[in-house]
């Protein structure tokens, strides 16, 4: 589910338009917008552990909501890449009477070395 990755994949459709910059000194921002659809309506929306994450029987609506983000990766030498996420999950009306009602927003940071 985008760059990203707040939900898994079962039981949701998502596109994900984005747009990938190829800054000079190996730098690559990446800002993307999936939309989140549920698959089947008798079924819940589910995390990256495959745990039910939201079902709510009483909405009958498939949209999920949006997760627009921005990713930036700079390889700072062939070895060492330092990335950066900063997003915000903007709900639908499937999830408006569960705990992500309001959305949140989240950052990360990563640095990989490689030998």
């Amino acid at each position: 589910s985008g760059a990203v990755g707040l939900l898994c994949p079962t039981n949701l459709t998502d596109i994900t338009p984005a747009v990938q910059l190829l800054a000079p000194h190996r730098l690559v921002i990446v800002v993307e917008a999936p939309v989140y659809y549920r698959t089947s309506l008798r079924d819940a929306v589910y995390n990256i552990e495959l745990r039910p994450l939201i079902y709510n029987a009483s909405v009958s609506d498939r949209f999920v909501g949006s997760n627009p983000g921005v990713v930036a990766v700079w390889s700072a030498t062939p070895h060492l890449t330092l990335t950066g996420v900063i997003t915000r999950f903007l709900p639908g009306p499937y999830v408006s009477q569960s705990f992500v009602a309001h959305g949140f927003g989240f950052y990360s940071s990563s640095i990989t070395y490689r030998f």
